[in-house]
């Protein structure tokens, strides 16, 4: 059992948008083990310390540490979109306690208690909490943009998963959907970030016997793995439904006004390059493709959007560049300039409006880039768009390395934390 569901139901998001854009709703960052002292999580931890009756030290540096390190990585974003009240985080934890809970009942019969209170025993069944609880982990990031913003909603950096958890990075986030990842590489990232949140200790007796470990590797992408190693049928979507446990939560966001404008537009602007089509160009158009980079006419797309919408248009391209979405340089848009290849060749960068030239009418206008990065996320049909032929951007000064490097020193001014770091400590 591998594919991404819940209940039945793919997680991924529907076409249909919310009333509020996603991208404007606001989360605070809140520490692992604040959200799990919610009182249906608190319940489902005293019900598996009672379940599984190891010495207090033990259970607390893994089944407990193990969970304030996935409560600090999911935080409580929904496993999908039409389901906001339902977590991954809740989701897991109940899947996962389910699970131990069914694992330890078939146990108990085919072995006997001796087996089960044992070492191997215990280690046994941690192993299926532990795999149960981290399944498919990547799909919480397989579908989603995370950026750390201000409460108001300004960017500040995008979220590296894995390299760690927000809390070291900022103080309040916000996601945006979009295209999922390969089911490949949702396996793939899921063993990296399983191990990520592993307690050291925890993953040390795992470790300790190599069947069960090569078992649990399996078993964090095909869910009842433990239970056919062991000759055990089980039906874990029956399981779920008949579980009375109810993980659901209120959602804990505030609408980011200083970019809500933006927000919409930019949803609107998804859904109008979308209609395009990957055949879009910049002259018929005012969307196309160069030198890789996406690029768009901002003053014929706010037109265009102005048509359904009452907005004042300083304000949208405002925002806009508060969004961490396009192209800039410093706090500016970066109004990239075009020319055709025959007329000019390469001109130099703009981060103001664009004076008339005769002759080149594309020249007179403002286009804004989006990254291929953040436009094949964001754009189902942008990578089967063309390289328009015959024109030519001017180049920025901003290459790979600096941008990375950028994400680096960021952490530096924040300080390093070599104590908390992720599956590091004790």
């Amino acid at each position: 059992m591998t594919q991404d569901t819940f209940m039945g139901r793919s997680i991924y998001p529907m076409r249909k948008r919310p009333g509020v854009p996603q991208g404007a709703r606001v989360y605070p960052v809140t520490s692992g083990k604040k959200r799990l002292q919610l009182t249906a999580f608190q319940a489902v931890i005293d019900a598996l310390r009672d379940l599984v009756k190891l010495p207090a030290d033990l259970f607390d540096n893994t089944y407990q540490k193990l969970m304030i390190h996935y409560a600090d990585f999911a935080q409580l974003m929904p496993e999908r979109m039409d389901f906001p009240a339902q977590s991954m985080l809740g989701n897991s934890i109940k899947r996962s306690f389910v699970l131990t809970e069914a694992f330890q009942r078939l146990l108990l019969a085919a072995r006997g208690p001796s087996f089960v209170q044992s070492d191997q025993g215990a280690r046994l069944l941690f192993a299926v909490f532990s795999s149960s609880l981290l399944f498919r982990v990547a799909k919480l990031v397989a579908d989603k943009h995370i950026v750390l913003c201000d409460q108001s909603g300004k960017f500040s950096r995008n979220w590296l998963y894995f390299s760690g958890p927000m809390k070291r990075q900022g103080q309040f986030f916000k996601w945006r959907t979009t295209q999922a990842m390969t089911d490949a590489l949702v396996s793939d990232m899921t063993i990296v970030l399983a191990k990520q949140l592993m307690p050291t200790i925890a993953f040390a007796w795992l470790s300790e016997d190599t069947h069960v470990l090569q078992a649990w590797f399996r078993a964090l992408n095909i869910l009842d793995a433990f239970f056919g190693l062991h000759q055990m049928a089980l039906e874990v979507e029956a399981l779920m439904r008949e579980s009375s446990l109810n993980l659901a939560h209120e959602e804990d966001y505030q609408v980011g006004e200083d970019t809500l404008k933006a927000e919409e537009f930019w949803e609107w602007l998804m859904d109008h390059i979308d209609e395009l089509g990957s055949d879009a160009t910049l002259d018929a158009d005012g969307i196309g493709l160069v030198d890789g980079t996406l690029l768009f006419d901002v003053d014929t797309m706010l037109k265009r959007y102005a048509a359904h919408h009452t907005i004042n248009k300083e304000q949208v391209l405002d925002q806009l560049r508060q969004l961490g979405l396009v192209q800039a340089q410093g706090a500016e848009i970066c109004f990239r300039q075009l020319h055709h290849a025959a007329q000019s060749g390469v001109a130099s960068s703009s981060m103001y409006a664009q004076q008339e030239r005769q002759g080149d009418k594309l020249d007179a206008k403002r286009f804004v880039g989006v990254d291929a990065t953040i436009a094949s996320a964001y754009f189902k049909g942008f990578n089967h768009m063309s390289n328009e032929d015959g024109v030519v951007m001017d180049k920025l000064g901003l290459q790979i390395f600096q941008r990375l490097a950028s994400v680096f020193f960021g952490h530096l001014a924040d300080g390093i934390d070599l104590v908390n770091q992720v599956g590091g400590g004790l």
